[in-house]
């Protein structure tokens, strides 16, 4: 089938509920986060520096912190499935204020500004990707959608691999602060038309 998996989503969007998928099928993957904690997958690559793909191995770009790289990638790995893996804008949004609430660097305190910006640099990674992918192939996966367990393994395998649909790393929050970032997503959504 392919040679490598190229993840092109953002933290938040399923990468490690994706790496337990491609462990089930006993393929390495590559992050830097495992969602417990622990940075023990890979060392975050200098931003220029593309790591070396041993056959047959999956890396997640955007918890490396090499998310604007896919071109790049490409180039050395044109034979790799590459992955959009997303989820419904308002869910993701939500999911980063979750994040920053406990790692600041997120873009804390949550404001219109931060919940506009993170936007921005979606739609604009989502633009270079459409634009960069539009006459090659891409697998766009929602990791939302009941069967995307199923899209993704018979996209690597040939065929669906009964695994059940599970999501990790999912962040608690009081029920005040999942209020105040539902009414501030919800506001800049509606502001911008797009709920």
């Amino acid at each position: 089938m392919y040679n490598n998996y190229i993840l092109l989503g953002w933290p938040k969007c399923g990468n490690t509920s994706i790496n337990h998928v491609f462990r089930s099928l006993d393929i390495p993957f590559l992050q830097h986060w495992d969602g417990l904690g622990n940075t023990v997958y890979q060392k975050i690559q200098p931003q220029d520096q593309i790591v070396d793909l041993q056959p047959n191995t999956a890396i997640a770009l955007g918890t490396m912190g090499q998310i604007d790289m896919f071109d790049e990638y490409y180039k050395q790995y044109p034979n790799a499935l590459y992955i959009l893996n997303y989820r419904p804008i308002c869910n993701y949004l939500i999911s980063v204020c979750k994040h920053a609430s406990i790692d600041p660097t997120w873009g804390w305190p949550i404001t219109e500004d931060v919940v506009n910006h993170r936007i921005d640099k979606v739609q604009r990674h989502q633009n270079r990707v459409d634009e960069f992918f539009k006459h090659k192939p891409l697998l766009r996966l929602n990791i939302e959608s009941p069967n995307w367990t199923a899209e993704l393994t018979k996209s690597v395998t040939g065929q669906v691999v009964d695994i059940p649909n599970v999501h990790v790393n999912k962040r608690k929050v009081s029920n005040t602060l999942q209020k105040s970032f539902e009414t501030i997503v919800d506001r800049v959504l509606n502001q911008r038309n797009m709920n």
